[in-house]
């Protein structure tokens, strides 16, 4: 057996056929490596350059993501905050009016005690008519509430004017301002009395005047000015104003006194409107004629 191996390899032919399939095998071993690298280096340039792409664009849509999430969240925190602003306004609101309620009713309780023998009922100005040159006025209540023309209206401060008419729901006031308003009035010190009565030229400056004072009289400026209570129609004592200036009225002839007042007719907000008081409806001897 040896002896026909050793005869084989020992033959040109096969020594030649041999070696040139060893040949063969290196280099089909040799061109396929090489294959191999160059389809991976070309696989390497195309993919490789891909897969950073990928790589960004999935990054920058992680961050996009994430941007819109944070967006979503602080557009959400801010509708909470807004929400929350908008009720603390509204809770200062409340609290405001009610601090300004309770003040209210405290100066009103204090008249109250200084006053026992009124009745009157808290109103609040809903309107002023802008045509209305002497800044009346109308309030929330009326015939519903026990309200009467011609029912005088006060602040704590002082008098302000009287109903001149009603609605069930509603009153309309006639300021002290008005030329149409005809109010008994009195010097605190001197006693010397009067009527209240405004015009137009003093209702710009917040004034108001009081006609027919007697002559001679004793009154002076700064003296305290008050309701006279004579016709029936208002309470006697209610303050009205000071005296600013003291003159004569050349048309009417008579002594004449600008009154400002204690209230700023003006700006009214609240008021009381007075349904009761003693002595109502009945004039004292002496009354001056009044009209509402």
């Amino acid at each position: 057996m040896k002896g026909i191996l050793l005869k084989i390899f020992k033959n040109k032919f096969f020594q030649i056929t041999l070696s040139v399939f060893l040949f063969a095998s290196g280099l089909w071993l040799y061109t396929a490596t090489f294959h191999e690298n160059l389809f991976s280096n070309v696989v390497n340039i195309v993919v490789v350059p891909v897969q950073e792409v990928l790589f960004e664009l999935n990054k920058n849509l992680d961050d996009m993501v994430s941007d819109f999430e944070t967006h979503n969240k602080l557009e959400e925190e801010n509708t909470a905050l807004k929400e929350e602003v908008r009720r603390l306004r509204e809770l200062s609101v409340d609290c405001y009016s009610i601090k300004r309620k309770n003040e209210e009713y405290q100066r009103y309780l204090e008249f109250k005690k200084e006053h026992t023998d009124l009745k009157f009922i808290s109103a609040s100005v809903i309107a002023r008519d802008t045509s209305e040159l002497f800044y009346g006025f109308t309030i929330n209540i009326g015939t519903g509430s026990g309200i009467s023309e011609g029912d005088s209206v006060i602040t704590e401060n002082g008098f302000v004017g009287y109903v001149c008419g009603v609605e069930p729901k509603a009153s309309r006031v006639r300021t002290i301002l008005s030329p149409n308003i005809k109010l008994g009035a009195m010097d605190s010190l001197s006693g010397d009395i009067g009527v209240i009565s405004g015009n137009i030229e003093l209702c710009e400056k917040g004034l108001t005047g009081m006609t027919l004072i007697p002559s001679p009289n004793t009154m002076k400026v700064e003296d305290i000015v008050t309701t006279t209570g004579l016709s029936g129609l208002c309470p006697k004592n209610l303050l009205i104003g000071k005296i600013k200036e003291l003159s004569y009225d050349n048309i009417n002839f008579t002594n004449y006194a600008v009154i400002e007042p204690f209230e700023d007719i003006k700006k009214v907000k609240s008021v009381l409107v007075i349904t009761g008081f003693n002595g109502k409806g009945q004039i004292s001897q002496g009354a001056i004629q009044q009209g509402s």
